[in-house]
């Protein structure tokens, strides 16, 4: 018995540090994925939107260079990439032919600097200063000169702009929030401890500690002075998150490796997405959430009444997000940086909710588990839903989602008793409250309560649906379709329109997979087959899934299969009710990366299905399954990548809008409202009361 006990132990040792090294391998190749220098071809069509370069003419080849000429005052707004800190801009152009003496003057992020140039292509190096970090806004200024044969005011001949980053030795002794550093490493340092296992000698437990101290203090110094902007703080609701994970699974029953591996893998995607939101995040309000400055002119006037939370908005009654904002400028002014972080931190709770969901499915195989999670993290915080991550009103979508995941957790977890019915209620009741897919929580939780069959099923069931429709009666009362959007798609009398919804159902569901939302309008064919095609195939797993659960009573009577199968459902409905009502616009608004918050939950679902939750006990089948689930894993992580130049793009408009904005250039706020008059009007009331992109110290 001892000796079966010392190689377990040393079995479990090795596992450890096998995992605490590959975890090592990632950051440092998280670390290296950034080449030491970025290099932005100007003159090649379709590398940069229209926004992100200014002051240029059209793209053209000048003696086998594709260039671009500027018109004197060329800018160029770079977002920066994951872990890159420049240390030096290369300039590559080439001056007016014939203009002597000529120079240019380049400006990033106000340091400057003058360079002589000639007429041949030349590198114009230009090193920065410590203090210079990404977004980096270049200026290239420089004499012009007129051509009578085309009526141009020609500047210099651009060809591409370098980026060079410092080496990574150099990024590592750049950390100015050590205290940061040391809290992290300090909570890593319990976790390694704590994950060494029960009745671990001394020594396992100081080795396996210290090597999770650098593991975490490595990520940190790597990510905290690149674009966390020296924010090491930023960093830790991704590692409380990670924290409560190992907690969630480990009173479970899940081993400590287990439970430490899933809480590493949420670790590092919180960190990446939070390093995105925080670089593209600009703190103007956008589009919608100008509407709730009318909320604040009538509480203004006259006081709110609940009349004025519960009124609707297009076709939504987002009372719950009317709510926060309300607080946010009562506490902060509006300071718009409270959005992201509420957005960051309804995730991360969305997240360990799921999480919880899985420590639940007793005990399955431990790479199982850490798929599982996995995937919770790559869809639920995935990039593909950048619109609701850098604009403050889409709030609501994230807050119904996860109110809705609550909802059913409540409902198909432990003793269905009057109290969790009552807040499984109250959380629907939010969600309603906040998007109007969520309406679809009250027929589905019915299916919940029937399908368990608790003690007084038909009053629970008739009680939950009367409060159902005294939501839904007073949502839809006075509830207007407004005059800008088309009436719904008549799926009940056209089969065109029944098709088009169809395939824009399946179109949303394969967005999360395989992001391509531009494919509309361009003449490509593969992604307008490939995203519906996979939205089909995922319903198909699902039905399969489901079907190998009804086929096993022992698994169909322990219901571990009804809360994957509650969001499935949900997630579909959600897509349905959103593809009548957006098709009639066109197949490409269901392209809208707002409504991936939806979309992942069906996914999450078949997850489940597929790895914690499956429906066979064959060893060639739960391999199968396990294949499946980690290539879904990986679809929706390499489609974190498609999204992050529309992070950018959406970075540069709300920088050049919110310049625009406060200068009161209407012609170039168009990205920020559509409407200048209702702009100018709205814009100032909120100088006038010192509110959002006008708080003292916002500028």
């Amino acid at each position: 018995m001892e000796l079966r006990a010392r190689a377990r132990e040393g079995r479990w040792g090795g596992r450890l540090l096998g995992a605490v090294i590959a975890g090592c391998a990632l950051v440092l190749a998280l670390a290296l994925l950034v080449p030491a220098a970025v290099v932005i071809r100007v003159g090649e069509p379709g590398g940069l939107v229209p926004p992100m370069l200014s002051g240029v003419y059209e793209a053209e080849r000048n003696y086998g260079h594709p260039i671009r000429w500027t018109d004197g005052r060329a800018r160029l707004r770079w977002p920066g990439r994951f872990a890159a800190d420049p240390a030096a801009v290369v300039v590559t152009l080439a001056g007016f032919p014939g203009r002597h003496p000529d120079h240019v003057e380049v400006r990033v992020n106000g340091h400057v600097s003058r360079h002589p140039v000639t007429i041949d292509y030349t590198d114009v190096r230009v090193e920065l200063p410590a203090h210079v970090r990404t977004p980096l806004d270049i200026a290239i200024t420089s004499l012009t000169t007129l051509r009578p044969a085309d009526g141009r005011a020609l500047g210099v001949r651009l060809e591409a702009v370098t980026v060079e980053t410092r080496p990574l030795i150099q990024r590592l002794a750049r950390v100015d929030g050590t205290a940061g550093v040391l809290l992290l490493g300090g909570a890593a340092w319990l976790i390694g401890g704590w994950a060494a296992g029960v009745g671990a000698s001394r020594t396992r437990r100081w080795r396996s500690a210290l090597l999770a101290w650098c593991v975490v203090t490595l990520l940190a110094a790597v990510l905290a002075p690149t674009a966390m902007r020296n924010d090491t703080w930023t960093m830790t609701l991704p590692v409380v998150l990670g924290v409560c994970t190992v907690v969630l699974l480990g009173r479970a029953g899940h081993a400590p490796v287990v439970a430490a591996m899933c809480g590493g893998v949420l670790v590092m995607q919180g960190l990446v997405i939070t390093t995105w939101c925080v670089s593209a995040f600009v703190d103007v309000p956008r589009w919608d959430i100008w509407d709730f400055v009318e909320l604040l002119r009538t509480r203004e006037a006259r006081g709110l009444t609940l009349a004025d939370v519960w009124a609707p908005h297009n076709e939504h009654r987002p009372s719950v997000i009317r709510v926060m904002l309300l607080a946010n400028v009562l506490v902060s002014r509006w300071n718009h940086w409270n959005e992201l972080w509420a957005m960051l931190a309804i995730t991360a709770v969305h997240a360990l909710l799921l999480v919880r969901c899985v420590a639940r499915s007793g005990r399955p195989p431990a790479l199982a588990t850490v798929v599982c999670v996995a995937g919770i993290g790559a869809l639920l915080a995935t990039a593909t839903q950048w619109e609701n991550w850098l604009q403050g009103w889409q709030l609501a979508l994230m807050i119904g989602a996860c109110a809705i995941s609550a909802s059913l957790a409540w409902l198909t977890s432990g003793r269905l008793t009057w109290t969790r019915l009552v807040v499984a209620a109250a959380c629907t009741t939010v969600a309603c409250a906040s998007f109007a897919s969520c309406l679809l929580g009250w027929p589905i939780g019915a299916l919940a309560i029937i399908v368990r069959r608790p003690a007084r099923v038909l009053t629970k069931t008739a009680v939950w649906l009367s409060v159902g429709t005294v939501v839904t009666v007073a949502y839809v009362h006075g509830l207007a379709r407004p005059e800008s959007l088309p009436p719904p798609a008549p799926v009940l009398t056209s089969l065109s329109a029944l098709a088009h919804v169809t395939y824009g159902t399946l179109l949303a569901l394969g967005l999360p997979l395989w992001y391509a939302p531009l494919a509309f309008f361009h003449r490509e064919t593969w992604d307008l087959w490939v995203m519906p095609a996979i939205g089909a195939a995922g319903i198909g797993m699902g039905l399969a899934l489901l079907y190998g659960h009804v086929r096993d009573r022992e698994r169909r009577r322990a219901q571990h299969w009804l809360f994957p199968a509650l969001l499935i459902a949900f997630s579909l409905g959600a897509c349905a009710m959103t593809a009548v009502g957006r098709v009639p616009l066109g197949l490409h608004a269901m392209t809208a990366s707002r409504y991936v918050v939806y979309t992942v939950l069906f996914w999450i679902g078949v997850l489940m299905l597929l790895t914690v939750r499956s429906p066979w006990r064959s060893r060639a089948a739960r391999t199968a399954c396990l294949a499946v689930a980690t290539l879904i894993v990986c679809a929706g992580l390499r489609a974190w990548g498609d999204a992050l130049p529309f992070m950018e793009q959406h970075h540069v408009t709300g920088v050049l809008g919110r310049e625009a904005l406060l200068r009161r250039d209407w012609p170039k706020t168009q990205v920020i409202f559509p409407s200048p008059p209702v702009l100018d009007e709205r814009r100032q009331f909120l100088e006038r009361h010192g509110l959002s992109l006008y708080r003292p110290g916002s500028r």
